[in-house]
């Protein structure tokens, strides 16, 4: 992604998400990453605060679409 708003726009010129599946059983496991790439040395630690923000967000996701998942199951 490369079109964001500021003040992230000022921070960061793009990021990159990479998912990575792998079948565990009859479940699988979701690895999801994200590259932040600043646009000066500056900001890279407050991408860092962003990071972090994002991580937990990320995680909330995650276990959204994993509670959605199990209640689609048939017992």
């Amino acid at each position: 992604m490369d079109q964001f708003t500021p003040p992230v726009s000022r921070l960061a010129t793009h990021f990159v998400e990479t998912w990575e599946f792998e079948p565990q059983g009859c479940s699988t496991k979701v690895v999801r990453l994200f590259e932040l790439f600043a646009r000066h040395g500056w900001s890279r630690p407050l991408l860092g605060l962003i990071s972090l923000i994002l991580k937990k967000a990320i995680a909330r996701h995650m276990r959204q679409m994993r509670d959605a998942a199990a209640r689609r199951q048939p017992n």
